[in-house]
């Protein structure tokens, strides 16, 4: 990884497509940023918990709706050198119909990249049709429901 999680600061990107929901997304950035703050806030002691710093990375920084309507922002864009510790594919919205075959393509080439570069790399439910089509899941036990 980039960075040490024995460091005050984590990187965690959560990378956004059109079909992305925008609740996990947006819940997932809420727990992460208290992380390493909230504890003082409400106990009035300090942690030394490392700081996880949420970043919503997408094709564009223009606002976009989701599938089923909702905004999403990006903060980086995957044409933006920002390394990341830690990336989460949240679940996608697709039609039952819907061929991932070729759909991602900036996306899959940004996640091989920071995967080649020591980012540990997950999803949520169906985003891991992200990781099978980057070859991240290829010879490895995956499933989703």
């Amino acid at each position: 990884m980039s960075t040490s999680l024995n460091t005050k600061n984590v990187s965690i990107s959560l990378l956004v497509t059109a079909e992305t929901s925008a609740a996990i997304v947006y819940s997932f950035h809420e727990i992460f940023t208290c992380v390493g703050t909230m504890w003082e806030q409400l106990t009035g002691e300090s942690s030394d918990a490392p700081q996880m710093n949420p970043r919503i990375i997408g094709s564009s920084k223009t606002p976009f709706k989701t599938t089923i309507g909702a905004t999403l922002v990006a903060d980086y864009t995957f044409d933006e050198d920002y390394l990341s510790d830690i990336i989460i594919v949240s679940d996608l919205i697709l039609e039952p119909e819907t061929n991932p075959k070729g759909h991602w393509k900036h996306e899959i080439a940004w996640l091989q990249n920071q995967y080649e570069r020591g980012a540990v790399i997950c999803s949520v439910c169906t985003g891991s049709l992200i990781l099978a089509e980057a070859g991240l899941l290829d010879n490895q036990v995956a499933t989703s429901h």
